[in-house]
């Protein structure tokens, strides 16, 4: 779960959007989540992967794999330059500081942890994970505290977003493909850290059914035209 998912402007923009239509999609999006994620951890698992090529490279064809390969490292390059300057308008933002400290700060910690083993990047990762599950659920107690008299206006305001993806469906698979490229590579090593393929599959429903939860709870919560919480 990245910035997009604990701000919300990734569930308002493909899902809130489309208003009724976009329950469905959460729904679709978090089943796809739970298979995906159950499949990635078991083939690392089985594969005893140490990175993501080498499963590639036993499951489909050399030149599909090389493809795949390039999609992910391509994929993770740029979304990594999107949170470098994420942090450094965030910092601004909030603190006055210039754009590049912030940028930096976080291209320091990005390279620390890089430098960190599989047990300890998922700690890392073990640590962060709760503080965004503790978030997602006060917004929505906070939200049915402050439910608007008329839900149907909270979903007209929502439909209001700009969609980056036109068809409600579409939207949520797309949603899933960003989503699911950009962890295929850390899934399968972690994965590949545990001997059972049947315990990492265990955690790859757990995970899934958790993650569509707070699909759900973080749809729920109003948002304005803007894509911004009330």
């Amino acid at each position: 779960m990245g910035a997009g998912f604990a701000t919300g402007q990734e569930v308002v923009q493909y899902f809130s959007s489309f208003g009724i239509n976009g329950v469905w999609g959460i729904i679709i999006a978090g089943v796809i989540m739970t298979i995906a994620g159950t499949v990635f951890l078991q083939l690392g698992s089985y594969f005893h992967a140490s990175e993501h090529n080498a499963v590639f490279r036993k499951v489909t064809h050399p030149i599909v794999s090389k493809l795949l390969d390039i999609a992910v490292i391509f994929t993770l390059f740029a979304v990594g330059f999107v949170m470098l300057a994420g942090a450094g308008s965030n910092m601004a933002q909030q603190f006055g500081w210039p754009a590049w400290v912030g940028s930096t700060l976080m291209l320091v910690l990005v390279l620390v942890t890089g430098l960190l083993d599989v047990d300890k990047v998922s700690n890392v990762i073990g640590l962060l994970t709760p503080t965004i599950i503790i978030a997602v659920i006060a917004l929505l107690i906070y939200t049915l505290m402050n439910m608007p008299e008329n839900a149907g206006e909270v979903i007209d305001i929502a439909s209001q977003t700009e969609a980056p993806v036109g068809n409600w469906l579409l939207s949520a698979v797309n949603y899933n493909g960003i989503a699911l490229i950009l962890a295929v590579s850390m899934s399968l090593v972690i994965g590949g850290d545990h001997i059972s393929p049947r315990e990492a599959g265990w955690g790859g429903v757990i995970g899934g059914v958790t993650y569509a939860i707070l699909l759900g709870i973080s749809g729920f919560r109003p948002a304005d035209g803007r894509g911004q919480d009330w």
